[in-house]
């Protein structure tokens, strides 16, 4: 993938129109501006052995301000002494209009130092955009990757980098793959969901057992999909014919962290430790004939560099019998 171009902050309508065109291509690739969605949630976030850290559901609200922009907010439910949380910095709400469109990707008010690339059909990262040590500042590194499957469905997978917090002093340096999460939606209810398995256990395997789980769903590192990819400068292409062994997943390794959760049909994949270039993905199987396939990459120099996503047609009977 092509090396990033310098960043520089440069909003719609102040660069050249090259850049200008990109802005306002990502902005309207942001489906969430375009029609009301109450994404009713299953949130789980699990450490890198698939040990929990929490789970809650959780609904996701956008609404359109009809004048292009839209409002989210975010209602959280717990089963503990927290109960429902509606109103907080956590909860919104937040104004995305087309003036957060930088040539560094969409950047939502709850976190300016992350941005968002869309792709078509509504697939999107939000990442740190830039992850560096800096003076007095433990390091820390993000990323949420989203995915679609017909109008009703959507999953989102987050990874955390960061030096671990509650067990003394941190070293600044320290970049360990922290958590790693799995978010459920479905626009069609509240939960319990028809589609989604209410399943909140992860379980970790070792980098020799992707190729059984993979085949187990009926794909084999021949297995070919075509998709989309947007790189730094949000330059875009087509990506075509290309075959799983080629994504990250036909480069799983011992440095990795390999998690699979939701009944074993989403798999989640992340380097153990933040170093140097790094790139994150999940797998998802939403049903029998399709795969999913999204990641991202992080350059050497810790700059958000590509966002690619492939769907691969699969035999329609190819998973085994649960």
């Amino acid at each position: 993938m092509s090396s990033p171009q310098d960043s520089s902050e440069r909003r719609a309508g102040q660069g050249d129109s090259a850049d200008e065109i990109r802005v306002a291509e990502n902005w309207k690739l942001f489906v969430a501006k375009d029609y009301p969605r109450l994404w009713h949630s299953l949130w789980c976030r699990w450490k890198p052995d698939g040990s929990p850290v929490t789970s809650f559901h959780a609904e996701r609200i956008f609404k359109p301000d009809g004048e292009g922009g839209v409002l989210q907010s975010n209602i959280y439910h717990y089963d503990d002494e927290r109960g429902i949380v509606s109103e907080g910095p956590l909860c919104g709400p937040w104004h995305l209009t087309a003036t957060c469109g930088t040539l560094d990707g969409l950047v939502h008010p709850a976190r300016p130092g992350m941005v968002t690339w869309n792709l078509p059909g509504g697939d999107l990262c939000w990442a740190t955009k830039q992850n560096a040590v800096e003076d007095g500042k433990v390091f820390a590194a993000a990323c949420e990757l989203f995915v679609h499957h017909d109008d009703h469905l959507r999953m989102s997978v987050g990874i955390v980098y960061g030096g671990a917090s509650g067990s003394g002093p941190v070293d600044e340096n320290d970049r360990f793959c922290q958590t790693l999460a799995l978010v459920r939606e479905d626009a069609r209810g509240p939960w319990p969901s028809q589609h989604w398995s209410a399943s909140r256990e992860a379980c970790a395997i070792e980098h020799n057992g992707v190729q059984a789980i993979f085949e187990y769903h009926g794909v084999s590192p021949d297995t070919t999909g075509s998709g989309h990819a947007v790189f730094a400068g949000l330059a875009r292409s087509a990506v075509e014919d290309i075959a799983v062994s080629q994504t990250r997943w036909g480069r799983c390794g011992p440095g990795d962290v390999i998690l699979l959760c939701s009944d074993r049909n989403v798999a989640i994949v992340a380097p153990r430790t933040y170093c140097g270039a790094v790139s994150c993905s999940a797998a998802w199987w939403p049903i029998a004939n399709v795969l999913y396939i999204i990641e991202m990459d992080w350059d050497e120099h810790g700059a958000l560099k590509a966002l690619r996503r492939m769907a691969f047609p699969l035999m329609q009977n190819a998973r085994r019998k649960q």
